[in-house]
């Protein structure tokens, strides 16, 4: 680490790492989504709640599979992983696992969800930024990368603690809140691809010349 010239971060969450645990200072420039591709569409909000991960252990899925078993509320999960058979055998009927799918199907998954949720710590958290940019707002657990992404209030709904009660006020926040399907997209363009190519071509030619 001491031979690094630069580092860059992904978020302000794994700057504050970079500093803890090598002492350098750090840019931060979030990696890039497609928000052309990812964008909002008028297709008919549905009666059901989103989560786009990996399934593996440090995601906390099996949180919100038992949250959401127990609420009866409707959960589709997207993604695979060594945690699958597991976190079938534990849901209830309301939980739906789709472990594959393709962009286009992801993308209509999230115009069409009541919200993106999750509630583990991520480095940042692609899948924030892709729902938001499809006008859908997010629930997810206030730590992380997230908060980069996620304004309390504005473009979603961040809790405090991985717990079902503090899940459970967030879910009826967000469902007495109306958000606009054009602002939330708005918000993350600053997440395009174009201002990635931008800021990160900036910081190497900056440091190399």
């Amino acid at each position: 680490s001491a031979r690094v010239d630069r580092f860059i971060a992904n978020s302000e969450f794994v700057r504050q790492r970079i500093y803890r645990y090598y002492r350098r200072e750090a840019d931060v420039i979030p990696p890039p989504i497609d928000t052309t591709f990812f964008s909002p569409a008028p297709a008919e909000r549905c009666d059901f709640y989103l989560c786009v991960s990996a399934l593996v252990p440090y995601k906390n899925i099996e949180f919100l599979v038992d949250a959401f078993t127990a609420s009866k509320r409707r959960l589709v999960i997207v993604g695979g992983g060594p945690l699958l058979g597991r976190l079938r055998r534990r849901a209830g009927a309301n939980v739906e696992f789709r472990p594959f799918q393709s962009a286009e199907t992801l993308r209509s998954l999230y115009r069409q969800a009541r919200a993106l949720v999750f509630a583990g710590v991520e480095d940042f958290g692609m899948a924030f930024a892709e729902a938001l940019s499809c006008g859908t707002p997010v629930v997810a657990l206030g730590q992380g990368g997230v908060r980069d992404i996620v304004r309390h209030g504005e473009n979603g709904l961040l809790f405090a603690e991985p717990t079902p009660a503090a899940l459970e006020s967030a879910i009826v926040q967000l469902e007495a809140t109306t958000f606009g399907a054009e602002a939330l997209h708005d918000s993350v363009t600053r997440f395009s691809r174009e201002s990635f190519a931008r800021r990160f071509g900036a910081v190497i030619q900056e440091t190399i010349s």
